[in-house]
């Protein structure tokens, strides 16, 4: 009879278990964290995620077709991502988080089909979290990729607009807002960019100006007294 004991408690522990428990892999984020996250990680979060006669799991997979039975990786990803930005900066906790986190968005990059809907996003992301790894190289090319496979991408554009901000080179940040103002004029995030840096740029030329000290002019001499007619005298 060992074997029912051990049945029933195994019944009562998956009972007390909560919802998320179970999850597909290891993407089992509290209900705190889903929130955070985008819709469709819900049912990546669920035993039944996989389930395609529930109407959660029906929907998402209407939209990212056979990419939807990857996307606890791309969800584990961003919930790396949220982890590691609430540790100390630099320190080994948000390192080892962030680390996870990019082996789960390499993971989505290399199962994903081509035809993947997010792979734009998914490269901003990537760039976000080797920027955090402090590999700049790799994260410039990931912001790259987004942009080039959406050229109306804004946020991307934002980004590496930014990367340069943030090395002192305002001029290629520059060169980037203003080629994605060419495809989206109207993009209010790098208008307000641009807008910063001529204004910045134009306060660094005025301090210029006025830090150079003005060329000296001769002093001027007046002009010497007239003779006192009395004093000839």
């Amino acid at each position: 009879m060992h074997w029912l004991k051990r049945l029933r408690i195994l019944v009562a522990t998956t009972l007390l278990l909560p919802a998320g428990a179970g999850a597909i892999g290891s993407f089992n984020p509290s209900a705190a964290e889903l929130s955070l996250l985008p819709p469709y990680c819900g049912p990546r979060a669920q035993r039944w995620g996989n389930d395609l006669d529930r109407p959660e799991v029906q929907r998402w997979r209407s939209v990212f077709g056979s990419d939807y039975f990857h996307m606890h990786h791309y969800c584990q990803g961003m919930l790396l991502l949220l982890r590691g930005d609430r540790q100390p900066l630099d320190s080994r906790e948000a390192t080892g988080e962030y680390e996870a986190a990019l082996n789960n968005l390499e993971y989505m990059e290399s199962r994903a089909s081509s035809g993947f809907v997010l792979m734009p996003e998914l490269y901003l992301k990537k760039g976000r979290v080797l920027l955090r790894l402090n590999r700049d190289h790799k994260a410039l090319q990931a912001f790259r990729q987004a942009i080039e496979l959406k050229r109306d991408y804004v946020p991307a554009y934002a980004a590496l607009s930014d990367f340069y901000l943030d090395r002192g080179k305002p001029e290629p940040a520059r060169k980037v807002l203003q080629q994605g103002l060419e495809i989206v004029p109207d993009a209010g995030i790098l208008q307000r960019r641009l807008a910063e840096i001529s204004r910045d740029q134009g306060n660094e030329a005025t301090q210029a100006e006025e830090g150079t000290p003005a060329a000296s002019e001769p002093a001027a001499t007046e002009p010497p007294a007239a003779p006192d007619g009395n004093a000839a005298e």
